[in-house]
């Protein structure tokens, strides 16, 4: 369907003005139909530190009808890039709420660069004040079936300057998928998706918020053999709304108290007051050696919700922030990013691990955790 024929169909349903005004928005994007692409998640890291920093889908509306007349009442909806959708667990309810929300956390910014035959462009963004999350798609970048995709780096900059702590992957959507290989469709389209996560941090470590209004500059190098400089550049729009609480919450005998929760759709900040106390441990350097580190403890990681429906979500964080934002005041602050996308207001309680994760993938339950009740 063209971009005028949207608009003819648009002008003759009676839609909510804020759904149409973002279903223009999203189909003044689209240059091309395409296939859904079938890829692999390469997973990110669990855990960051700010000083450490360790972290290193056709956009498609459609319009229901009745019968062969534009008689019925319409409902519109923009389909997220696959990547977005499986790493954020989200439901197609979700992603219609989000879309209509009034401080909505989601903008499909219309940015693209080429050099070359290939094409980068930015399929949607999701924000709040600790994270970005951005899915790109990557087209004309030809591959093998026994190719998998390769990008040499990537470089962030906010307002210019630049800043650390993120991570990028392909998407290739098939969990099992021998690596270093994709699907035959997926080499036939040419089409892929990388996705980022970013909380940024400066070059002191310092966790950089307010993010809304802020230009972001990704700059991607070198696809595979094809040499160039990729870059999109954008303002950064949306907002999410943010259950705050202050607390004094005690959990057990850890040390720590959580004085402070900040939860929005995709991300948590938690405020600790925790004693500093170094531990050592003994590690291999890059020679093989055995050499002896320390590093503080760490509370309680925080792992899951209960929502007021009496659903238990565990294993639920996609990396973070982790450290001391002022050691001499005991306050640790941990700024996670989450796998799945909630809605704050239906957040019953928190959980957080009382012991360390299990060696062994196995379900987490109510039981292991600390809980924090918030209604």
């Amino acid at each position: 369907m063209s971009k005028n024929s949207i608009n003819i169909l648009l002008q003759n349903i009676e839609i909510p003005d804020i759904v149409k005004e973002k279903a223009q928005n999203a189909f003044s994007q689209i240059s091309m139909e395409g296939k859904e692409e079938h890829m692999e998640v390469i997973k990110y890291n669990k855990k960051r530190h700010p000083l450490k920093k360790t972290r290193a889908a056709a956009i498609v509306l459609a319009a229901i009808v009745g019968g062969g007349s534009i008689t019925a009442v319409a409902a519109a909806y923009i389909h997220w890039s696959q990547g977005m959708q499986s790493k954020m667990n989200v439901s197609e309810e979700q992603m219609i709420a989000l879309q209509n929300k009034e401080d909505t956390p989601l903008s499909f910014p219309e940015v693209a660069d080429t050099q070359g035959e290939i094409t980068v462009s930015v399929a949607q963004c999701l924000l709040d004040d600790n994270d970005i999350r951005v899915a790109f798609y990557v087209e004309g970048y030809e591959l093998s079936n026994a190719e998998s995709p390769q990008l040499e780096n990537l470089n962030i900059l906010l307002d210019g300057e630049p800043v650390n702590n993120y991570e990028w992957s392909f998407y290739t959507g098939v969990d099992g998928e021998e690596e270093g290989t994709i699907p035959n469709d997926q080499a036939e389209e040419e089409r892929l998706e990388l996705d980022l996560i970013l909380s940024p941090v400066d070059e002191n470590g310092k966790s950089i918020t307010d993010l809304a209004g802020k230009v972001i500059t990704v700059q991607m190098v070198n696809f595979g053999d094809t040499t160039g400089t990729w870059t999109l550049e954008w303002i950064l729009e949306g907002t999410s709304t943010v259950v705050e609480k202050q607390l004094h919450e005690v959990l057990g005998n850890s040390g720590a108290t959580v004085t402070k929760v900040s939860l929005s759709p995709i991300s948590i900040k938690v405020c600790y007051d925790f004693a500093p106390a170094e531990i050592s441990d003994i590690v291999l350097d890059e020679n093989g050696n055995a050499v002896e580190v320390s590093d503080y403890a760490e509370p309680p990681q925080f792992v899951g919700v209960k929502m007021t429906d009496g659903t238990v979500y565990t294993a639920i964080t996609d990396g973070g922030t982790y450290g001391y934002e002022d050691v001499e005041a005991s306050l640790y602050v941990a700024e996670i990013s989450l796998s799945r996308v909630l809605d704050p207001e239906k957040v019953q309680s928190l959980l957080f691990l009382k012991d360390e994760l299990p060696a062994t993938e196995q379900e987490i339950t109510e039981d292991q955790c600390y809980i924090i009740e918030l209604k």
